[in-house]
């Protein structure tokens, strides 16, 4: 359990590390939920159905994220890359 929780924690600092180095917040790690271990890209960008409904139907119409948390940093990621998809 605690090589585990260490494992976690240099995971997270890695991707913290490459979403500073690349300025592309997306490389952070969820760290809530039960996708607490992707990427915000990965789980963004995924195709995967459940992912796609957590995404459209939690996260982007959620109004009431404590200002700086990770929900709140990871909806805003997502705000912008909604932003940034072409028109269908």
């Amino acid at each position: 359990m605690i090589a585990r929780a260490v494992d976690f924690s240099v995971r997270v600092e890695a991707a913290s590390k490459l979403a500073e180095d690349t300025g592309d917040d997306g490389h952070h790690l969820l760290e809530f939920s039960k996708y607490y271990d992707m990427s915000w890209c990965q789980l963004y960008e995924s195709d995967v159905a459940e992912h796609v409904h957590f995404i459209h139907s939690f996260i982007l119409p959620k109004s009431d994220c404590k200002r700086s948390t990770k929900m709140d940093l990871f909806r805003k990621c997502c705000l912008g890359r909604e932003q940034q998809r072409p028109s269908s």
